[in-house]
């Protein structure tokens, strides 16, 4: 009952920070749930599941062309749900006991690749003009053109059904906007509200360098996973990390 009163604690308080102080409560969110939820043997596979739950619980509550606001409310709301549910998991008889992992190298190297990446892709960006910041996505990719309509869109429109001037179906409704739909969300999470069209030019290049760079983490933790239960029956357990670090490099 200790660990669950610290662990409700913990989570209260990010919870509240998400409210008060949006953007520093975003991050303490994040944090909460790599720590707190009972599942995965590591902190790297905690983040993984953690946010496994999380898009997917996106995708049902706020699917393309659905009729959930997406404003800053629901934003918190949501990831407030999300974090508390993972506390009540700990009232599962079978999950009430579950240890923290102990840190790994791997998880410490995981996070540096995601922090190193993501300020890397972002670098280029940084102090740009919205004429520059356009110029960039352009000439790094045209579908970058299709990657954000639908996150400024989505944002703007504060809703995953887009209004159209005739009345027509809009495109989103084919389109797989699960990503931008995060994006947007986690924006308004952060305290980001009412920016123009030329204002989200930089966010979206930032979710996107976030997304990219954990989607490089994922896949490197999968490695690191694979070599260590390759290599767990057959050697030390200082050799089974060691051949998981290598893997995930």
């Amino acid at each position: 009952m200790t660990r669950l009163a610290i662990f409700a604690a913990t989570t209260a308080v990010s919870i509240a920070l998400l409210w008060v102080a949006p953007a520093i409560g975003l991050i303490a969110i994040a944090v909460t749930l790599i720590i707190v939820p009972p599942w995965g043997r590591t902190y790297a596979e905690r983040s993984v599941i953690s946010g496994i739950v999380t898009l997917g619980a996106a995708a049902i509550i706020f699917p393309r062309a659905g009729s959930t606001p997406v404003d800053a409310f629901t934003a918190r709301a949501f990831l407030s749900a999300v974090a508390i549910i993972a506390v009540l998991l700990y009232l599962v008889p079978r999950l009430k006991n579950t240890p923290l992992p102990r840190p790994r190298i791997t998880d410490a190297a995981l996070l540096v690749l995601v922090a190193g990446l993501t300020y890397w892709l972002m670098s280029a960006y940084l102090g740009a003009t919205s004429e520059q910041l356009v110029s960039g996505l352009f000439f790094s990719g045209w579908d970058n053109q299709g990657h954000f309509t639908t996150f400024a869109n989505t944002y703007t429109a504060h809703s995953t059904t887009w209004p159209t001037t005739d009345g027509s179906i809009a495109w989103n409704q084919w389109y797989p906007s699960l990503h931008t739909t995060i994006w947007a969300l986690l924006e308004y999470a952060g305290g980001a509200t009412g920016l123009a069209r030329t204002e989200l030019l930089f966010p979206y290049i930032q979710w996107n360098a976030i997304t990219f760079a954990l989607s490089v983490a994922a896949l490197a933790w999968v490695a690191s996973d694979l070599a260590g239960r390759i290599t767990h029956n057959n050697a030390s357990r200082r050799a089974t990390q060691s051949a998981g670090f290598l893997a995930a490099a």
